[in-house]
């Protein structure tokens, strides 16, 4: 059901980033020509925090739920890892934010120096994916080689950039590929580290075992986009392909060690906050340098938390 309610978000991304754009902009003019911003709080409100939260259950869903193949779309002759739809709850969240900030601009002429950078911030980060925005999150695989959807810019792999000696891998959260010919590789917008592909929705072996399959078998690539070829894609790869190093599942020791250590942490990282508050000022340009610090060390200990339980929860199945 979950994955159902993302796959939909991400089919329709354009239709519902459109809806919520315009209903940003049709707020924030409203408030600007006299309407109370109280009474247009929870226009906003409400679908920022349905879009948040729905993008949270999302991505903490546990890999089970997901589709465990790539999925077949012969009409453009390819086939792909399946969206999840994440980028565009985000999106939805993001904008529903920056009409809530339109509506009580900041003083940029007397403020502090957190109110007159949080705006300008907000509105830069749109960049960081606004391709994931366009174009969700994924990799594609046809005839002519792999297309990787990145955040802000894509990927495009022939299949004779590939190294036959040295398969694709799946590391971590991400497939890595090595290249005998890196200069047929082309990119697109901003892309940082094109030889590492993301797709949100599928187990990244599995994505790698494809690739490595196509890689191997050259005339298997004419197939690409067919039933029958699909199928003995499907096949060859069906056992599932080991853990890649540094990807082992988790034991219940070690993912209990690491809850302890986020509890722990937890209490560490609100003392700096409200030390740095103390000492700098929480107004003050080196207040706003400790709240980002302690902003990327939650976000760091939360990826590796999560990371934590989906290894553990594969190492369950297996």
């Amino acid at each position: 059901m979950i994955m159902r309610l993302g796959a939909t978000a991400d089919r329709f991304r354009h239709s519902i980033l459109l809806t919520a754009l315009v209903l940003t902009a049709a707020v924030v003019t409203a408030r600007w020509s006299g309407i109370d911003p109280d009474t247009l709080l929870p226009v906003l409100v409400v679908p920022l925090a349905g879009a948040f939260l729905l993008a949270l259950v999302v991505m903490s869903a546990p890999a089970w739920r997901r589709r465990a193949t790539m999925l077949l779309a012969a009409e453009k002759r390819a086939v792909h890892t399946p969206r999840t739809g994440t980028t565009t709850l985000v999106g939805v969240a993001h904008l529903t934010a920056l009409g809530l900030l339109l509506m009580y601009p900041p003083d940029f002429t007397h403020g502090t120096f957190k109110e007159r950078i949080i705006l300008p911030l907000v509105v830069l980060a749109f960049p960081c994916y606004a391709h994931a925005l366009r174009h969700g999150l994924g990799v594609t695989l046809t005839a002519d080689g792999v297309h990787a959807d990145k955040y802000a810019g894509a990927v495009t792999v022939p299949w004779a950039a590939l190294d036959p000696d040295k398969p694709a891998e799946a590391e971590h959260n991400q497939v890595r590929l090595r290249y005998l010919r890196p200069e047929l590789v082309r990119t697109t917008g901003w892309v940082l580290g094109k030889d590492a592909l993301t797709g949100d929705g599928l187990r990244h072996e599995t994505v790698a075992a494809a690739i490595r399959y196509y890689a191997a078998h050259p005339r298997e690539r004419a197939g690409i986009g067919s039933t029958e070829g699909h199928q003995r894609m499907l096949a060859a790869i069906g056992v599932e392909p080991p853990a890649a190093p540094g990807d082992r599942p988790t034991t219940g020791r070690r993912l209990a060690l690491l809850v302890g250590a986020t509890v722990l942490a937890i209490p560490c990282l609100t003392l700096i906050e409200v030390g740095g508050d103390d000492l700098f000022g929480a107004d003050s340009a080196a207040g706003m340098a400790v709240h980002l610090v302690v902003v990327m060390v939650v976000s760091i200990i939360a990826a590796l938390l999560r990371d934590g339980i989906r290894r553990y929860r594969q190492g369950r199945r297996r």
